[in-house]
């Protein structure tokens, strides 16, 4: 009797459906549980910048401006935000002692000013310091967790390429900074590729299941149309992690825009 009630249940389209919808629910819960158990240190650092002088001597060859003391050819305002978008706490002890944090510009323009615009929480003691070179200014902080950062603001010489941040954080690796984009280290990129790897292989199976299940079923049968649903939302899942992979700026630094 009780196999011939499990055959019964097995064959009801209801349960099929039931288990259909809640297998895929819950591969996707256990995919959402796994990646925020994940803690690991994540600095990212975005530039962006607007020229307000570019190669005067070429338009006027006698007009002479300067910024306090310093005459310039071409003036530029960087804005630069670094922060912690990870869930492990990056302390300042983590900044290696060789490679320090440092916003730096090309070789042959000056850092002609830089301020802290924001800084998320007063207790991460955000410093700042310009070295003899005129050149680079090194950065420094207490902590960082998760959302902690901080938005300097750096007047210098040369266009909107020429500056930059650089530097290297234990347990992440060397920081790269380039324009508005948000950078990788390789092996940043490595624990990216686990995580695709990981749900494309999730994703694949379920689809592969899915479909041979529906393949013999009737075109509008319950298991059909929840195999179809089931790959829909996987894919569509698949989709926004891909992007949400790139951090978004922390709503404290809207200062980052002015």
């Amino acid at each position: 009797m009780g196999q011939e009630l499990a055959k019964t249940i097995a064959g009801n389209p209801w349960f099929v459906l039931g288990v259909s919808v809640l297998a895929p629910v819950g591969i996707i819960l256990s995919i959402i549980f796994y990646i925020k158990s994940i803690r690991v240190k994540r600095p990212v650092c975005l530039v962006h910048s607007s020229s307000l002088i570019r190669n005067l001597s070429d338009d006027f060859p006698s007009l002479r401006i300067a910024y306090g003391s310093t005459g310039v050819d071409s003036l530029t305002v960087s804005k630069v935000a670094f922060w912690n978008a990870g869930r492990e706490t990056i302390d300042g002890e983590d900044i290696a002692e060789a490679d320090p944090l440092c916003v730096a510009v090309a070789e042959g323009h000056s850092l002609l000013e830089v301020r802290v615009l924001t800084e998320s929480d007063r207790a991460n003691q955000v410093k700042t310091r310009r070295l003899d070179s005129g050149a680079a200014c090194l950065v420094s902080f207490d902590y960082l967790d998760r959302g902690d950062g901080l938005v300097l603001q750096v007047v210098h010489t040369g266009e909107d390429s020429h500056v930059q941040i650089t530097g290297t954080i234990k347990g992440f690796g060397k920081i790269v900074s380039s324009g508005l984009d948000s950078y990788i280290t390789s092996a940043t990129r490595r624990a990216v590729l686990k995580r695709l790897l990981l749900e494309g292989g999730l994703l694949a199976l379920v689809v592969f299941s899915s479909v041979y299940l529906a393949s013999n079923q009737s075109q509008h049968s319950p298991l059909r149309m929840a195999a179809y649903s089931a790959v829909g939302v996987l894919i569509g899942f698949a989709a926004s992690q891909s992007i949400l992979m790139h951090p978004t700026l922390p709503k404290k630094f809207s200062r980052f825009w002015e």
